[in-house]
């Protein structure tokens, strides 16, 4: 009777773990929401205007120079970047694999818990070799296909590199600097 009692008061103990451990992932959610949407405005308006910006040599392909890095001001070598073809309907975004830092120890320092696999989840391809996580999309021609683009770009960024200390990504596309966006503050 004495172990059946203390059995269940060992148990008991671990309810409370139990509903924490639940919600984690719903906060997270919620957090990354917060972040995508403080930030997704800014993120499309970036994409649709490197998307209509004109080519500044002609003899050039039309996706030279037509990227857009969202990074993390804390963390610079964590980041998302797509590069687009708007003649081909085409763009290709990638995730930072941390390869390139060629050394396994600041590779796995750059990502946040079960990172890898969040960013897989998002839809990115595993990398081969020394590349980063990819992914191709066409670009259709509907505002909503842009907006879906940054908030893949935006959610790599949160899921991928662990906990956001700034609540702002950098950025980065020399096409259309300066860029000064026309987003109202989220509250």
């Amino acid at each position: 009777m004495i172990e059946c009692v203390l059995r269940g008061v060992q148990v008991l103990w671990l309810v409370p773990l139990l509903f924490a451990a639940c919600a984690w992932p719903a906060r997270a959610d919620d957090e990354r929401e917060r972040f995508v949407s403080a930030n997704i405005c800014e993120t499309t308006q970036r994409l649709k205007a490197l998307a209509n910006a004109p080519q500044k040599r002609k003899s050039a392909p039309d996706w030279q120079g037509r990227y857009l890095i969202v990074g993390r001001k804390n963390k610079p070598e964590a980041f998302s970047q797509c590069i687009m073809s708007p003649s081909e309907r085409a763009i290709r975004c990638e995730a930072a694999s941390g390869r390139f830092l060629k050394d396994a120890a600041r590779e796995a320092q750059l990502f946040g818990p079960d990172g890898r696999t969040r960013i897989e989840t998002i839809g990115f391809a595993p990398p081969e070799g020394v590349g980063n996580y990819w992914l191709t999309r066409t670009l259709g021609t509907e505002p909503k296909d842009i907006e879906a683009i940054a908030r893949l770009m935006l959610s790599a960024v949160f899921d991928g590199y662990g906990p956001l200390v700034e609540p702002r990504p950098s950025y980065v596309s020399p096409m259309i600097e300066p860029f000064v966006p026309s987003c109202s503050p989220v509250s």
